[in-house]
């Protein structure tokens, strides 16, 4: 088995850019490797193998109700009658999906941006070019 040893700053603010984006970079890749291995080793518990400090369990448990029928009932007795949530407007996508026109859908909806995000952009010509710092990885 490969060993890694990370050193981590003292203090991230003393990063140089390049630095940071190497950081960022490898954080990722490493983020996916830890999302491979723990899927593998949820895998093997599932077969039945072993995976020290770990066992399938319970996840969160919900209620759900045993039938519509007696749900309704249920919450009659107790003064309930409006049993069913408001209804939801389609999604834009959902209602494309139900037409066979999606044009004259295009005048009642528009982009919005979304949330801001990190994602891979320009490289620096030092960082193109030059070995990458040595972090211990």
């Amino acid at each position: 088995m490969k060993q890694i040893t990370v050193k981590i700053p003292d203090s991230l603010d003393k990063l140089t850019p390049d630095e940071l984006g190497l950081l960022a970079q490898q954080a990722d890749e490493l983020g996916k490797m830890f999302k491979t291995v723990k899927a593998f080793a949820y895998a093997q518990l599932q077969a039945g193998k072993p995976v020290t400090g770990y066992t399938l369990g319970d996840g969160k448990r919900s209620r759900v109700w045993l039938s519509e029928e007696k749900a309704k009932t249920a919450m009659a007795e107790q003064g309930i009658n409006d049993f069913y949530k408001p209804q939801e407007l389609l999604s834009v996508a959902e209602a494309e999906k139900k037409v066979a026109d999606i044009e004259k859908l295009k005048e009642a909806w528009e982009w919005q941006p979304g949330a801001k995000i990190m994602k891979p952009g320009p490289v620096s010509a030092s960082t193109a070019v030059s070995a990458k710092p040595d972090f211990g990885f």
